[in-house]
């Protein structure tokens, strides 16, 4: 098994982030900004964290 890349080991680090913004944009649509903007990117970078987090997961257990 060959070992994980540097950039590879920073996709992993960085894919919960993208869920972690999305929730806060979309918050601050809950919480009183009323732009529709924000609730469409905060919906967007959810989707693809998750779309990420699942990619990884499918990858890391093929490695095994």
């Amino acid at each position: 098994m060959t070992p994980l890349r540097a950039g590879d080991k920073a996709r992993i680090a960085m894919a919960p982030f993208h869920v972690v913004i999305g929730g806060t944009m979309i918050w601050q649509f809950i919480a009183g900004t009323r732009t529709p903007m924000l609730l469409v990117m905060g919906l967007l970078f959810v989707v693809f964290g998750g779309y990420r987090l699942a990619l990884i997961r499918r990858a890391l257990g093929a490695r095994r």
